[in-house]
């Protein structure tokens, strides 16, 4: 359970953490990235691994962005939008 909490608070802090290099690593081919996940949230029919992408790039649902989204947000600002109101 400690895992699972762990990943979820890594997965939803806003922050890429991993380096540029991450991406090209044997790792990335089955671990998520913040970045591969905030894509989920974005775009909701792509991305739906939590801590795996096997079954993503598997069945085709990878976004098509990721890598070049990936390469961008590997600095430290949030990757999630800020809120924004409605009138």
């Amino acid at each position: 359970m400690g895992w699972q909490i762990a990943f979820n608070v890594f997965w939803h802090c806003g922050y890429e953490i991993f380096p540029k290099w991450f991406l090209r690593s044997p790792v990335a081919l089955v671990l998520n990235s913040v970045t591969h996940h905030a894509l989920h949230h974005e775009k909701i029919r792509a991305n739906f691994g939590l801590y795996f992408n096997i079954w993503d790039r598997l069945l085709g649902t990878n976004h098509a962005d990721y890598e070049e989204r990936f390469m961008q947000e590997t600095t430290a600002e949030p990757l999630f939008a800020k809120p924004t109101t409605t009138a």
